[in-house]
């Protein structure tokens, strides 16, 4: 991860949260401000005055929710990277939460391991979505076998079909440079390669193509 230093919002309805979240961002070597907020309105008016690099943001909230915050955010301030925290293991909010272009799904009780983890895959581009959620999913859409227009193999190349498989592993950039003796460099153009040919916003974008067009099965997913 850069060592350049980040400002956190942390929006949630419920104070005792807020400041369990706290605790923990505050021990990242990459935290530098820490801003609250116990609604959407709340969180737009920190980010509408203060430099916000990342928003790990409640679905269920008062005033305006997290969906509709997250739709503000990614419309109006894209950069800002953004981590749902919700009590919902839902397919269909994922989905939606999805489209809308969000960086991260975490449910309230995973672990803290997983949490920290995820805001360090987040902060270094990645994305990362609970490891429970992902599951039902993928594994949802696997079973309703969802159809592409185009032929993947005449889309994509041999090394590009090959990359995709990794991201659908949850492989980092490094990771997989690593396995296929390349440059991240050069894994990152691979990857944007992928995003371009598919019409994917994100990484979710290309699972979600891998799976429509059977180039993976639940087993694959780790």
């Amino acid at each position: 991860m850069s060592e350049q230093k980040i400002n956190i919002l942390i929006c949630d309805d419920h104070t005792i949260f807020r400041t369990g979240m706290k605790n923990i961002v505050r021990k990242l070597p990459v935290t530098d401000h820490i801003y609250e907020a116990s609604n959407g309105n709340e969180a737009i008016a920190v980010a509408e005055t203060n430099k916000v690099d990342l928003i790990l943001l409640d679905i269920e909230m008062p005033y305006l929710n997290g969906v509709e915050t997250a739709k503000y955010f990614k419309k109006n301030h894209p950069e800002i990277r953004i981590i749902m925290i919700s009590f919902h293991n839902d397919k269909e909010l994922f989905l939606q939460l999805y489209k809308i272009g969000v960086e991260g799904y975490l449910v309230k009780n995973t672990s803290l391991e997983d949490l920290k983890r995820g805001i360090v895959h987040v902060l270094e581009g990645n994305q990362f979505f609970s490891a429970e959620l992902g599951a039902t999913v993928i594994h949802g859409l696997i079973n309703e076998k969802l159809q592409a227009p185009k032929d993947p193999q005449e889309l994509l190349s041999e090394r590009e079909v090959e990359i995709l498989l990794l991201i659908c592993q949850q492989l980092t950039t490094d990771e997989i440079a690593a396995q296929l003796f390349i440059s991240p460099l050069t894994v990152k153009r691979h990857r944007q390669n992928l995003l371009d040919k598919t019409n994917s916003k994100n990484i979710v974008g290309l699972i979600l193509y891998a799976i429509r067009n059977d180039l993976l099965d639940a087993a694959t997913i780790k």
